[in-house]
């Protein structure tokens, strides 16, 4: 079961690599694959949810504004682009950054 698991999550990989961004105000009920949703209020981006790239189907919400951990995104010519890192302690521990809309895994 393990093996199948792994197989599909390098398919998943490599079919969503890149994200593109979506803004909005309230999460829809089904995330599509390859998307990153601003959570807006007022004009104001205060989260990004996405599907996790490994292909587990977890939802990963991060924080852009207030208490710690903060991330930072950008768009820069159409791209998405997310600092630090994103390093999940629980589930599947996927550890991985968004440049250019790109999954660069950490190995």
């Amino acid at each position: 079961m393990k093996i199948l698991r792994k197989l599909y999550s390098y398919y998943y990989r490599w079919r969503y690599k890149k994200y593109t961004a979506v803004r909005c105000e309230e999460l829809p009920e089904k995330l599509r694959n390859g998307k990153c949703y601003y959570l807006m209020d007022a004009g104001f981006a205060w989260g990004l949810s996405f599907k996790c790239p490994c292909g587990c189907g977890e939802l990963v919400n991060l924080n852009l504004v207030g208490s710690r951990p903060v991330w930072n995104a950008s768009i820069l010519d159409g791209e998405l682009n997310i600092t630090p890192s994103i390093w999940r302690n629980a589930g599947c521990k996927s550890h991985f950054w968004i440049v250019g809309g790109e999954i660069k895994w950490v190995i």
